[in-house]
């Protein structure tokens, strides 16, 4: 049941057709509809609101992305640079354990130099393989957390997918209330003097 909620029509009064006037309208109660109307209103602030906010998160991980390309290429140039220093001492070392052995054989050497020497070289060629290992563990790591990043940004995109059908359906609930509320008001239908 629909009730008025107020009701002006005045005897000699000129009204106009469609023409909202104080004289020959009345104006059926929607303040629930007005309600109803200022919640989609708020949800539709807060959905804005998370969007920029989640459009911000896109753009810092994409941002973290970047950066830590750049950090991981500074770490593999760095870890290039050792390895390359441990892989020319693991070279002097096995040059010196085979030079230790055929100084060995000549007698020149002791049986615990050519061991040292030996120890030394085989001790030098596993802390370069430790480096290229290291090497190796840095981009994987490098390769995860970008993966980590890129799976958050989709599901980052995925809910910045769903608030704007949201959204779009809370205008198309607006636009359905204030015609809902447009309607609540009865006007004169035709242009003439009430009497």
């Amino acid at each position: 049941m629909r009730r008025a909620l107020f009701c002006l029509l005045l005897l000699g009064s000129t009204a106009r057709a469609d023409h909202f006037n104080w004289a020959g309208q009345v104006e059926l109660d929607a303040e629930g509809l007005r309600l109803t109307l200022n919640q989609e209103r708020a949800k539709q602030t807060a959905t804005a609101q998370q969007l920029a906010a989640i459009a911000n998160e896109v753009t810092a991980e994409e941002r973290a992305i970047e950066e830590q390309r750049g950090v991981v290429g500074a770490k593999l140039d760095e870890a290039s640079a050792r390895l390359r220093e441990a892989e020319t001492a693991a070279t002097f070392a096995e040059t010196e354990h085979a030079r230790a052995g055929r100084l060995r054989a000549e007698g020149l050497a002791s049986e615990a130099d050519v061991l040292k020497a030996k120890a030394d070289a085989e001790q030098k060629r596993a802390a370069a393989e430790g480096l290229r290992f290291a090497s190796t563990r840095t981009q994987a790591e490098r390769r995860a957390d970008e993966t980590d990043r890129r799976t958050k940004i989709a599901r980052l995109q995925r809910d910045i997918a769903l608030l704007d059908g949201q959204r779009a359906t809370s205008e198309a609930t607006v636009k359905q209330l204030e015609y809902d509320i447009e309607r609540r008001l009865v006007r004169a239908p035709i242009d003439g003097t009430l009497g």
